[in-house]
């Protein structure tokens, strides 16, 4: 045997050894981690996401990233109940999720330009029709998802934490647009109440002021302007009362606020029920109230904030100072620009359905509500925004 060339073919081939079983190895492990049980993999089989407490559940869908239901858990109203089926979508958002609950707008509000709509743009853009990724999260109380609107360039990532306790949850979501260049764009938080919670009696409590109806808000915002919640009609000399549903016409009623904070609370009297929002006004400045009726019963309640304001396209816009008391109807957002927004939600049992909600207030996590006769309702949370 020649001991010389058997030493010199096993110096040769020791390396290919050593790395053939490295990648056996990577492989194996690689097997082993995709295959064994985790959240990630559990929730990613599941279309429809749920965080729970001892008092409440909310659900999320993750075709369509929309907070679908949020309920009390001895109770089954869930003031999101609201959707439009598939042959009432814009044709260009058919391929994917329908409108439903809670969703969120991404780089427009509404619909898309002429250009856009070629181009393949759905209606409030990408993430509101496709499917959102999950993500492994730390706590069962906590669920982290993300989206890549391809055609608008901008991603979200998106953390949903549940109370320990209370039924409170608070969304923070983080915009990031992957352009090389600026754009400008919007995001609105499309909060849709639908019936039973929704009727003639459900009523509307915010600390949102000036304001004007959209139908009459472009070239000149301020032509037709109020103060909330009374709202006027100019062509018919109308007065609508905003935190009432009981108007027989369709409207949006956009506004603008003066504190830091906003809030908005539904109040349904027939099943003594509120749903709460709270969110920062210098990450969204607006909300949008769209009251819509069929056979003059509200069938529809739209209380969306965000950063749009005059529902127009940006090319009118962009014409002219557009700007309401300062604030613009779009946001800018550099190449590689990050923004994060958050939000605090509360379901909770109305104490009187004839009181009225007076403040929404949150001081470090202690959530306190003040109603009109005096009332204080204050929550210590495990969340803050």
């Amino acid at each position: 045997m020649n001991f010389k060339a058997l030493f010199k073919y096993i110096a040769l081939v020791q390396p290919v050894l050593k790395s053939l079983s490295l990648s056996i190895l990577l492989c194996l492990s690689w097997i082993l981690m995709t295959c064994g049980p985790s959240e990630k993999t559990e929730r990613q089989k599941e279309s429809r996401l749920r965080l729970e407490n001892e008092v409440s559940v909310v659900e999320i869908e993750r075709q369509g990233g929309a907070i679908a239901s949020f309920r009390l858990k001895d109770s089954d109203i869930n003031p999101l109940n609201w959707s439009l089926s598939v042959d009432q979508m814009p044709k260009n958002n058919r391929s994917g999720a329908v409108f439903k609950g809670h969703f969120l707008c991404i780089g427009r509000w509404g619909s898309p330009s002429a250009g856009e709509i070629q181009a393949g743009v759905p209606h409030n853009g990408e993430p509101s029709r496709d499917w959102w990724e999950v993500l492994p999260s730390a706590r069962k109380s906590e669920l982290n998802m993300k989206i890549l609107a391809h055609l608008d360039g901008i991603s979200v990532e998106r953390t949903v934490k549940m109370d320990e306790i209370h039924p409170v949850f608070t969304v923070h979501e983080t915009f990031t647009n992957q352009n090389t260049f600026g754009r400008i764009s919007n995001v609105v938080q499309h909060v849709t109440l639908g019936p039973p919670f929704l009727s003639r009696d459900t009523r509307i409590y915010s600390n949102a002021r000036a304001g004007f109806l959209q139908r009459y808000s472009w070239p000149d915002p301020y032509a037709h302007a109020f103060t909330w919640p009374h709202a006027k009609e100019p062509e018919s000399q109308i007065e609508i009362d905003l935190q009432k549903s009981d108007y027989t016409g369709n409207y949006v009623s956009t506004h603008i606020f003066d504190d830091s904070t906003g809030w908005v609370v539904a109040h349904d009297p027939n099943q003594k029920l509120w749903i709460g929002y709270l969110w920062h006004t210098g990450e969204y400045p607006w909300i949008n109230v769209w009251h819509q009726v069929e056979n003059d019963l509200p069938i529809a309640k739209g209380i969306e904030f965000g950063t749009a304001g005059i529902g127009t396209d940006y090319k009118d816009l962009l014409s002219h100072d557009s700007r309401f008391f300062g604030r613009n109807s779009f946001e800018y957002m550099d190449a590689g620009e990050k923004s994060t927004k958050k939000y605090l939600v509360f379901l909770l049992e109305a104490p009187d359905k004839d009181d009225s909600v007076l403040q929404v207030q949150l001081l470090y996590n202690t959530l306190l509500i003040t109603t009109a006769k005096g009332m204080k309702i204050s929550m210590e949370l495990s969340l803050s925004l």
